[in-house]
């Protein structure tokens, strides 16, 4: 890959490199031999209406290795200079067959006694894609429609139909259950919160953990992520997907040569109204019907997702974006805040129309960065600036204090202190400064190499193509690294 400061300078110096395509990569997509082939039984899933979810992943893997193959190849030679073509191509299409396939899968039945005496079996399913780093981590959901193929697709769901006064039975039977089948551990399988499934739902299957399988491991509290702050959670860890989310669309909608491409200017000047005064709206009255400054929709049976508008975020369950409703989306931004939302049809009609997708695998991913930071703070047993956080203050107001001594040896009437914003920084919860910070820097990191990856290999708007070579080129770098077998 080419040095992502060396190709940001070059697109600064020359805007019009987007359009004109100039990069010079042997990969470049007119020169590629597709080597990969989508399985006969995925082949087609870009023109179906409603395949399933884990047939869209498995398409959006395959499609992705059509391009990065040709790559791993010739890596894999430099790696193994002895190894004649056959070698090489048998090790690389080994990690592939591991890459494309689901490493672990678990679906347990278990009984719960419910409030009037009864007893219900309930379902729990669970996933692990691949184990090529781990911790693994997924969310846990409770929804009455899940089935396997979702899960995988997600890699980790919950299935089960609850009546609310007795969540916390089945919760905690639940993770009893994946504690015993090793999918619930610090070292192996981090699991949290998702579709209804909240902080308190987190430290009831944390206490459960802690009470029984997890009650010798002294790392036992990184086993759950979304905790309450007081069992070892994350400040502001609740903020990481939506703050991702405008992470995300920050990146792509202040590059020109991306906002040229679909005919918008840079920023957000003339594309959104941030209306902070409804979020306090909300968290005051619990809902936004009412909201005295914003009208009532009234489209009828116009669906308000084919309003005008630029920039379009659905934040709905998986497969929400059809072909039949991508028809009709006039945005020219479409913002997956939530996994497998558009379909492979609906994303091809996105392209065709010039429609730049920020998909889920980057846009999302704002919740997998707090995970990683909630389990650190929990295996290091200590909140983050806890002993530097005061250290840190105190410096920086010496440092300011010398700064104004010296300056007034020669100007007398001076006093030098923080602006406000610096004044907030050091006073600002660090945990909070520090977590942010480190969102902002991942998102900033990822995004221009989803540039890079789409420069590299030739394709235009296709980000969701580039995010999974980035991503299938590291899982693959790791599984090349470490080796196939024992």
């Amino acid at each position: 890959m080419l040095n992502t400061m060396k190709f940001l300078k070059l697109l600064k110096q020359n805007p019009t490199i987007f359009s004109q395509a100039v990069i010079e990569n042997k990969y470049k997509i007119m020169n590629l031999r597709l080597i990969h082939r989508i399985p006969d039984t995925l082949v087609n899933i870009n023109t179906e209406k409603d395949p399933s979810l884990n047939d869209m992943i498995k398409y959006y893997i395959h499609n992705a290795m059509c391009y990065a193959e040709p790559k791993w190849i010739e890596d894999t030679k430099k790696s193994y200079p002895y190894y004649n073509e056959d070698l090489v191509k048998k090790r690389v299409k080994g990690i592939i067959n591991i890459m494309e396939s689901c490493e672990r899968y678990m679906e347990v039945n278990f009984p719960v006694k419910l409030d009037n005496g009864s007893f219900k079996l309930f379902k729990g399913i669970r996933a692990e894609y691949s184990q090529h780093k781990l911790p693994v981590a997924g969310g846990t959901r409770f929804w009455p429609t899940e089935d396997e193929s979702g899960v995988k697709g997600l890699a980790a769901l919950m299935t089960v139909q609850l009546a609310e006064n007795e969540l916390e039975s089945i919760v905690r039977r639940y993770a009893l259950e994946l504690s015993k089948r090793k999918f619930l551990s610090p070292s192996v399988d981090i699991t949290s919160g998702d579709v209804h499934f909240g902080p308190r739902e987190c430290s009831w299957m944390l206490d459960t953990y802690l009470k029984t399988l997890g009650y010798k491991n002294i790392n036992a509290q990184a086993a759950i992520y979304g905790k309450p702050i007081s069992r070892g959670g994350l400040r502001r860890g609740d903020h990481a997907a939506g703050y991702g989310v405008f992470l995300a669309v920050d990146n792509f909608i202040n590059e020109k040569p991306w906002m040229d491409e679909i005919g918008l200017q840079t920023g957000w000047t003339d594309k959104t109204v941030i209306l902070h005064d409804l979020i306090t709206y909300k968290d005051n009255k619990g809902s936004i019907t009412g909201y005295p400054k914003a009208e009532q929709y009234t489209g009828g049976e116009k669906c308000l997702s084919y309003e005008k508008c630029n920039i379009f975020v659905p934040t709905t369950l998986q497969k929400s974006i059809t072909s039949e409703h991508a028809k009709h989306i006039k945005a020219k931004i479409v913002v997956e805040a939530v996994n497998g939302c558009t379909t492979p049809a609906a994303h091809d009609i996105f392209l065709k129309k010039n429609v730049l997708v920020i998909p889920d695998l980057f846009a999302n991913a704002g919740s997998a960065v707090a995970i990683y930071h909630e389990w650190l703070k929990n295996i290091r047993h200590v909140s983050y600036g806890r002993f530097t956080g005061k250290y840190h203050k105190e410096t920086t107001y010496h440092l300011l204090d010398t700064v104004e001594q010296s300056v007034k040896k020669h100007i007398s009437d001076v006093k030098i202190s923080p602006t406000k914003e610096f004044f907030e920084r050091l006073t600002n919860d660090p945990e909070e400064e520090l977590f942010k910070s480190e969102l902002e820097y991942t998102f900033e990191l990822t995004c221009l190499n989803i540039m890079l990856t789409a420069q590299q290999y030739g394709l235009n708007l296709d980000l969701r193509t580039a995010a999974y070579i980035y991503a299938l080129d590291k899982i693959f770098g790791t599984y090349e690294d470490t080796g196939l077998v024992l």
